[in-house]
């Protein structure tokens, strides 16, 4: 199954977003590895605010959404990505 990889794109939505953590959610590793993917397919460009609104969409909770979000920003500012 394809992935939705939005990481380039600067025009998107919240249900854009929302698409690639239902995807990434549905996959069968642990949730957390899960949402940190998806927090990597997402635009780089997106703030927490878009990530968390995707998330509550889908039923995730903010904070957690928030947290692996930062998690991964953070990871892919030490890697130079974003």
């Amino acid at each position: 199954m394809a992935s939705t990889f939005l990481f380039d794109e600067i025009t998107y939505s919240i249900s854009d977003i929302a698409t690639v953590i239902r995807e990434q959610i549905a996959e069968p590793y642990g949730f957390a590895d899960n949402l940190r993917t998806a927090a990597m397919y997402s635009p780089k460009i997106m703030t927490s605010a878009e990530f968390m609104a995707a998330a509550v969409e889908v039923g995730v909770h903010p904070g957690t959404a928030r947290n692996r979000l930062n998690e991964v920003r953070k990871m892919q500012r030490e890697f130079g990505e974003i």
